[in-house]
C-alpha cells in the first residue's frame, strides 16, 4: 500500500448533545449550539479548524434563540417560534461574547460575511435591512457583494455503484459513501466488530488503496452520516453527538 499522509487534528468533548453545527469555511470558524437537557434554553460554543475554543458555554434566554451561522468571530442569532420555523428577532455577539446588536422586530433573512440581511415583521417582501457586521450599522441600501473565494461545505454521498477493486474483499456493516479531495477517492463504512461498530476511511485514487485509516470505534451504533468536508479536512460527530473530532487529508 502507498503511503499517505493522514492526521487526527483535534477532538473536542462538549457536556450535552450537540443540536446544530454551522461553519464559516472562509474564516475557519465552527458555530455550535447545545441545548440543556432540563431548560432546554441554548448554549453556544465556538471553535477555529484547529479545535481552539472561542466562545465556551454562552447561555441564551429565552430558548427561542436559535444559532443560524457564524461570520468570522460573530455568532448570528435568530427566533424561531413553535408553530413557525421563523419568527422576529435577530441577535449578533461577538468574539468576546457580547451582544452587540439585537432586534425584536426583524426576520433574519440571509448572512453574509460582511452584513446581515433583514425584513422588519410587518412586510412580508422589500423592506430589506442590512446590517454592516464591521460597525453593526444599519442601512436600507444593499451593500456591494464583495467577491471572495470560499471553501465548499461537501457532505459524501451514499454510494450504489459497484465497489472498486481494492475494496471487493472488505466487509462491511452497511454501504459505502464516497467524497473526493483533488484526485483521491474518500470512502467510508462501518466495519463490526462482536457488538461494536467501526467507522472506516480508504483513500483511494483510481486504482489503488493509499491509506485506511479507522476514524471512530467502540461505537455501539452505527453513526447516520460519516462527516462533512471543507476542503482538505474532515469533521465527525461523534455517535452520542457530543464530540467533535477532525482529520487532515
Amino acid at each position: 500500500m502507498t503511503k499517505y499522509t493522514f492526521s487526527k487534528l483535534f477532538s473536542q468533548d462538549f457536556p450535552f448533545i450537540i443540536w446544530k453545527i454551522v461553519a464559516d469555511p472562509l474564516s475557519a470558524m465552527l458555530g455550535i449550539e447545545l441545548r440543556h437537557p432540563e431548560s432546554t434554553l441554548p448554549i453556544l460554543y465556538s471553535l477555529d479548524f484547529k479545535g481552539n475554543i472561542h466562545h465556551k458555554a454562552l447561555e441564551l434566554s429565552p430558548k427561542e434563540w436559535t444559532l443560524d451561522a457564524i461570520r468570522k468571530d460573530k455568532l448570528i442569532l435568530k427566533k424561531v417560534g413553535d408553530y413557525q420555523p421563523v419568527k422576529e428577532g435577530v441577535q449578533i455577539i461577538d468574539g468576546h461574547g457580547h451582544a452587540v446588536f439585537t432586534s425584536e422586530e426583524h426576520v433574519l433573512l440571509h448572512s453574509d460575511q460582511h452584513y446581515l440581511q433583514l425584513r422588519h415583521r410587518s412586510f412580508q417582501s422589500g423592506f430589506e435591512h442590512y446590517v454592516n457586521l464591521d460597525d453593526y450599522s444599519v442601512s436600507q441600501q444593499a451593500p456591494t457583494p464583495k467577491a471572495a473565494a470560499v471553501p465548499i461545505l461537501e457532505i459524501p454521498q451514499f454510494y450504489s455503484g459497484p465497489k472498486p477493486a481494492y475494496l471487493q474483499t472488505v466487509t462491511m456493516a452497511d454501504g459505502l459513501w464516497l467524497s473526493r479531495w483533488e484526485d483521491k477517492f474518500l470512502w467510508t463504512y462501518h466495519r463490526q466488530e462482536k457488538d461494536k461498530y467501526q467507522l472506516i476511511l480508504c483513500i483511494a485514487d483510481e486504482s489503488n488503496l493509499l491509506h485506511t485509516e479507522i476514524m471512530m470505534e467502540d461505537m455501539p451504533k452505527m453513526i447516520p452520516q460519516p462527516y462533512f468536508q471543507i476542503g482538505n479536512q474532515l469533521f465527525l460527530l461523534s455517535y452520542n453527538k457530543q464530540e467533535i473530532v477532525s482529520y487532515l487529508l
